[in-house]
């Protein structure tokens, strides 16, 4: 008995709603202003989460005012709708004018997609009055159909716009691991740069000190090497030649002052070191201009006995020039000599006049012409 009481009370109450129902619709101009809906009834039903009765009657609008427990929600998972017809008026009223103020924002750019929303767009920047709801129903339409034309086509949009972005990410990935390498590369390069060059400098300032404790001094280069900020910028590397200049005594700088004989000493045993520093020494030429100028006799000899001792020693070429006066000290250390005279001011050139060597027994020979005219092709 209960069981069919409970249909009785639930069909009478659907016709109520239905009744209700009714009679918004047959009443516009009352102050529940009929809602404006193209879709199917059972299409507001399942919007508005209303479920039909068990005589598959639909249950009517809910009077104002009325409780959400009156409305058994067709989705338990979201309440029912509860709004009058005048709120959810309201409110699509207030959609739709939101929408059309993005819309015209966009037709700057993009133009206007229909002549109906044209018309749309146009009511709604005039404000035009709309007591019977035309320009509404007119404007919901024309965007509903707009809309509807390209869901399609925007859905596979949306769809291609996550491909683009999966595929932008995958290459930024890939190019920050890029530079990421490049960072690591570019560490190591300048990293092995760096010990390149302090090995080299290493080695000279131990060739410098060699050559310079045979004198009775100590001497080496003070050295720092800064790498580049980035791959563009410039290496610096800042040295500084330092010697002793009396035994026992500290490590000076070479632009402290001191006489011009032992700076030319230094100087010499500073090319030296650069030049024995090299991995294969052997072979390698060394060009000196105005051998043994500014010298006493006595550093004069221990430049050249030192160029001779390191030549030999290391099997390397000195080429140098001096002046007629110095011979007696240069020539019996040198191998070959190549002596030149000026004859007047109107010869163009210096010509050379003789050439002359040592034989196996050390004795000075003159070169045949033969050899001289050879030496200069």
């Amino acid at each position: 008995m209960d069981v069919l009481r409970k249909v009785k009370d639930d069909r009478a109450q659907a016709q109520r709603r239905k009744g209700k129902l009714e009679e918004l619709r047959r009443t516009p101009g009352t102050d529940r202003a009929r809602m404006i809906w193209t879709g199917s009834e059972e299409e507001a039903l399942e919007e508005l989460n209303w479920s039909c009765l068990p005589d598959d009657d639909p249950g009517a609008e809910p009077a104002d005012g009325i409780g959400a427990y009156a409305v058994v929600p067709r989705d338990a998972e979201r309440p029912a709708e509860v709004r009058t017809s005048a709120d959810l008026r309201s409110e699509s009223r207030s959609r739709l004018a939101a929408a059309l103020t993005r819309l015209a924002a966009a037709t700057a750019t993009t133009g206007v997609a229909t002549v109906e929303i044209a018309d749309a767009l146009r009511h709604h920047e005039a404000h035009t009055d709309d007591p019977h709801d035309r320009i509404f129903r007119a404007s919901l339409t024309a965007l509903k159909t707009w809309l509807d034309e390209y869901q399609e086509r925007d859905a596979g949009a949306r769809e291609q716009v996550e491909a683009k972005r999966q595929e932008r990410k995958d290459e930024q990935s890939y190019l920050q691991d890029l530079v990421q390498e490049s960072r690591q590369a570019l560490a190591e390069t300048q990293e092995s740069i760096k010990e390149r060059v302090h090995s080299a400098l290493k080695r000279i300032s131990d060739q410098l000190n060699l050559l310079h404790s045979k004198e009775g001094y100590a001497a080496d280069l003070v050295y720092s090497i800064s790498e580049p900020d980035s791959a563009e910028g410039q290496w610096i590397c800042h040295v500084v030649p330092r010697w002793q200049r009396n035994p026992g005594g500290s490590l000076l700088a070479y632009d402290a002052p001191t006489n011009t004989a032992q700076e030319k000493l230094f100087s010499i045993h500073l090319v030296l070191a650069a030049l024995l520093a090299a991995p294969d020494a052997r072979g390698r030429v060394l060009i000196l201009d105005e051998l043994g100028d500014s010298l006493g006799a006595e550093h004069r000899r221990e430049v050249i006995a030192a160029l001779r001792d390191a030549a030999r020693e290391h099997g390397i070429t000195v080429l140098a020039t001096c002046q007629d006066g110095l011979m007696a000290d240069v020539g019996p250390m040198c191998g070959q000599i190549l002596q030149f005279r000026y004859y007047s001011k109107s010869d163009p050139l210096n010509r050379p006049t003789a050439m002359f060597g040592f034989d196996a027994n050390r004795r000075r020979v003159k070169l045949t012409l033969d050899d001289l005219v050879t030496s200069r092709s």
